[in-house]
């Protein structure tokens, strides 16, 4: 219920699992907003961040935004096809029942749906970092 912070779903894995590695993977919008994030520089001193860009031509700007956060924690640009729809825009399409399974991975669609996750979410609140 309410807002959810990442530096909170974060932390509690971190201390659940202190042996693991984690990567917090983000699109490319998120990552430009990275420093309006909730706590965000203990976001980076506990895991490792990747970063994924969602439009053509976005790469070469996302770099700038690397090299200014790099002072805080690893954080790897991955290059890869542009894949432009948003975990909000996914969340939405679940909400109203629109035709979402095209874009993840059939084992994910299978727990969004035996959870009945998003079902109620608000798809114009977005994630609050």
């Amino acid at each position: 219920e309410g807002v959810s912070y990442s530096c909170r779903t974060v932390a509690h894995f971190v201390q659940a699992y202190p042996e693991a590695e984690f990567w917090l993977l983000v699109g490319g919008d998120m990552l430009a907003d990275f420093r309006k994030w909730h706590r965000w520089q203990d976001i980076l001193r506990q895991v490792r961040l990747a970063a994924v860009a969602r439009e053509p031509g976005e790469y070469a700007a996302l770099r700038q935004c690397v090299q200014e956060l790099q002072q805080y924690g690893e954080i790897c640009l991955l290059n890869v096809e542009s894949f432009s729809v948003s975990s909000t825009k996914i969340r939405e399409m679940v909400r109203k029942k629109q035709n979402y399974p095209c874009y993840l991975p059939e084992k994910i669609v299978q727990y969004i749906q035996k959870r009945n996750l998003y079902a109620g979410c608000e798809a114009n609140v977005p994630d609050q970092g």
